[in-house]
């Protein structure tokens, strides 16, 4: 069970960021009505703030802008994110919305796996793919809002119903970028919270990706990326080796800017079986192992005309 922390001194120059701008955050929400205090949290790097009424603030999102900014400018930056979400706390909470509301509001949303049943209880989750779970989230104009296991029963629609319209309200969301980068690896981006999880409706993902007669091998660095390639022919090898090179960009050597936190490290493979596989992962000199097996090495073997190594 999380701990409260009582409010201390404010942060010296010196404090981590983390505690600076928890501080700073504590303070613009009071003046904005909410008094709230700390949760001690599983990773210090993703404080929450807990009001009277229970209601949380995560700030992971803020603490990642303030980290790309002034010092100087982390009261104001804070001022406008808390703003929208005391915004968000004081329009209908998901329980509120009537169906047809929160069936156009709801989306299927891809998180880590970890930490589900930590101070946002989201034990409803359905699994996606090897470190990955899929939630429902609503969708306001300002904020995003995921839901909890409590609010689940008291939805105006079954669970089944909303994973089903979440994830095609969810495969819908506007991307911005689609472009090929180099060695048959392209990048699909947006600034929707929901790119990222496009993967989880894999009809919709080939959609997105186009025909791959051999599966595709893919990675989701953050909520707004997805990268991708389609192994075809003896570059298959080359095509995922790329593949790892760009994604350890984004999870090994720019870890602690990526909006919402790293989503996945992992390299993923499907094809028409519909299982996800997790086919790599970063290793501790910052570049990444490859497993050629299962149904991913199956198909590099056959593309190679011998067997995977």
């Amino acid at each position: 069970m999380p701990l409260f922390r009582r409010k201390g001194p404010a942060p010296d120059d010196a404090a981590p960021i983390e505690q600076r701008v928890t501080a700073i955050a504590r303070e613009v929400a009071a003046e904005a009505g909410f008094e709230t205090v700390a949760l001690e949290t599983a990773d210090p790097h993703e404080p929450v703030l807990v009001g009277d009424d229970g209601y949380q603030f995560a700030l992971y999102n803020l603490i990642t802008m303030c980290r790309d900014a002034d010092p100087t400018q982390w009261r104001s930056i804070a001022q406008n994110h808390i703003g929208s979400l005391v915004r968000a706390r004081r329009q209908a909470t998901p329980a509120q919305l009537d169906r047809t509301a929160l069936l156009q509001q709801v989306r299927a949303r891809v998180v880590p796996d970890v930490g589900l049943d930590g101070p946002v209880d989201l034990s409803y989750a359905r699994p996606v793919a090897p470190g990955l779970a899929l939630v429902l989230c609503i969708d306001y104009p300002e904020t995003v809002t995921t839901v909890n296991a409590a609010e689940v029963a008291k939805l105006a629609a079954p669970l089944d119903e909303l994973f089903e319209v979440g994830l095609r309200n969810t495969a819908a969301e506007p991307v911005d970028e689609h472009e090929p980068l180099e060695d048959g690896v392209s990048l699909v981006g947006g600034a929707s919270l929901f790119v990222a999880s496009k993967i989880a409706d894999l009809e919709a993902f080939r959609r997105l990706t186009g025909e791959a007669q051999h599966g595709i091998v893919f990675s989701v660095p953050n909520r707004s990326v997805i990268l991708y390639t389609k192994p075809t022919g003896t570059d298959a090898p080359k095509n995922v080796t790329a593949l790892a090179r760009f994604t350890a960009h984004f999870v090994v050597a720019n870890a602690d800017s990526q909006p919402g936190g790293v989503l996945s490290p992992l390299l993923y493979y499907v094809d028409d079986a519909d299982e996800i596989e997790d086919v790599g992962a970063p290793d501790a000199d910052g570049g990444y192992v490859v497993r050629a097996s299962g149904r991913f090495g199956a198909m590099l073997e056959s593309l190679a005309g011998g067997p995977a190594e």
